[in-house]
């Protein structure tokens, strides 16, 4: 190539033909299949008839009370947190092999439980299953988009470009979610600092990227997802809490700065040709697609899953081959992150039924409490959180509801409430206009939300950055 075709190349951003040649691309044994076109067709079909499914299953359980349960029956939740947190330490090959089994086996007692002796057992089971749908829809549309995007970064490792690629991803977390984020650029940013790679670049990645960083928006943060499924508005934590996602992420990257500096004289990786673009993005049709899922979110059920089945599918249909495999794409992480999630929603109904008994969202709790701050302590504390060994673990999701519905106008909030029937859009419209909780209530809710809000998606997003951390270093 001579010095005009290199000048010609040369730019800050370069979104790549979706058939141009990807440097340095090979065929990994990782890489799933790329699916046939009847196959991406027939899964779409599908997804929609499980969309409607949700739907089914949302009117099932409208207007049902908690269920009362007692105390042992939560057993098969602890055993299964208990199991995500040690397993991987104790036995993980086994667990790799059997934590389909072991989740299932968990998850029909609580679903044998529910239909044979519990009053009102089909409604609380129904609610749970459109809740997991509608999860799942959001999780896996966003990692199939993501997964058909390719990032390529030609810059030398310097603390600053690293600190700057971290601050770019934990605000892209809050458009693409954690595990789209970590997914985009785990593999540029290994591979900007190929040779000199320490084990706080990958725990910091995980910290701003995979979970302290989409902590402001429902597709950041499950548990944000699910307030807004029953009425939080869109924009209510960004609005409210934004200072608390800007200080734990600054924070955040000024440690890692300071770490990154003292090693930088360490041993240095092959650097980037200094030719080309800065920055190259391939399968850019799938920002499109991006568009589509967030849009979706604003739709009611089921015409919100079906949009992102849409996007999904049209991610598969129109990612060239080439980006899939240079991205190792495949389906092993969303396929374990479904298997999980489907034993935390259903183990933790006796938890929740049992804590709502409690009366731990009650006003009697709320006035005993000596400000909102403490309450949101006990709340976040009696989700689970208090203990790190089991952070990676989502059990705080319905907690975060709860508190949530408390805090704006219950009665429009409750199953049977009267923006029960409106789309999560205007039934955010209907509690804005009941007025903005005070400030106390926002400090006591930003402080219980942001604290574990990125460590809600840590599970299959620190799969996603362990997995391709893992991978290099068992590179020659």
């Amino acid at each position: 190539m001579d010095a005009e075709q290199k000048k010609s190349r040369t730019g800050a951003v370069h979104l790549g033909h979706p058939e141009a040649h990807i440097p340095w691309v090979d065929v990994p044994d990782t890489a799933a299949k790329p699916l046939s076109r009847p196959k991406i067709a027939m899964m779409f079909a599908i997804a929609v008839a499980i969309a409607w499914v949700a739907y089914f299953l949302e009117h099932v359980a409208h207007g049902v009370a908690d269920a009362r349960v007692v105390l042992p029956w939560v057993t098969p939740f602890a055993l299964l947190l208990a199991c995500i947190a040690l397993m991987p330490f104790i036995a993980r090959h086994w667990w790799e092999h059997n934590y389909a089994s072991v989740v299932v086996a968990l998850g029909t007692i609580i679903i044998a439980y529910y239909l044979l002796r519990v009053e009102h057992g089909t409604g609380n089971l129904a609610r749970a299953g459109a809740e997991y749908i509608s999860f799942i829809f959001l999780l896996g549309s966003l990692f199939i988009v993501s997964g058909g995007i390719l990032i390529r970064v030609r810059a030398e490792a310097t603390p600053l470009a690293n600190t700057t690629l971290l601050l770019i991803g934990a605000v892209i977390a809050n458009i693409f979610g954690t595990t789209g984020a970590s997914m985009l650029l785990i593999r540029p940013y290994l591979r900007m600092n190929e040779g000199r790679v320490r084990a706080f670049h990958v725990v910091f990645f995980i910290f701003v990227v995979a979970n302290c960083g989409g902590s402001l928006t429902p597709i950041g943060d499950p548990p944000l997802f699910l307030g807004y499924l029953v009425g939080v508005p869109f924009f209510w934590v960004a609005e409210n809490c934004w200072p608390i996602w800007l200080m734990v992420n600054l924070v955040l990257l000024a440690v890692f700065y300071v770490f990154d500096a003292r090693h930088k004289s360490m041993a240095q990786g092959p650097k980037e040709s200094s030719y080309g673009e800065v920055v190259s993005l391939y399968g850019a049709v799938n920002l499109i697609f991006i568009a589509m899922i967030i849009g979706g979110i604003f739709l009611h059920a089921p015409y919100r899953e079906m949009m992102m089945a849409a996007a999904a599918c049209g991610s598969l249909w129109f990612t060239p081959r080439r980006v899939h495999l240079e991205n190792h794409f495949n389906y092993a992480p969303i396929r374990e992150i479904a298997f999980l999630f489907f034993g935390i929603f259903i183990t933790m109904l006796p938890a929740m039924n049992y804590l709502a008994h409690l009366g731990v969202h009650t006003t009697a709790l709320r006035r005993g409490a000596r400000s909102r701050a403490v309450l949101g302590f006990l709340a976040y504390a009696r989700g689970g959180r208090a203990h790190g060994a089991v952070r990676r673990v989502r059990e705080r999701l319905q907690t975060h509801v709860a508190r949530l519905r408390d805090r704006v106008r219950p009665d429009l909030c409750v199953p049977g409430g009267r923006a029960a029937h409106r789309s999560p859009a205007r039934r955010g419209l209907w509690i804005r206009r009941a007025g903005q909780p005070r400030p106390n209530d926002v400090r006591g809710d930003a402080g219980s939300v942001a604290l574990a809000a990125g460590v809600d998606g840590a599970h299959c997003a620190c799969g996603v950055c362990d997995a391709d951390a893992s991978e290099r270093a068992a590179r020659p």
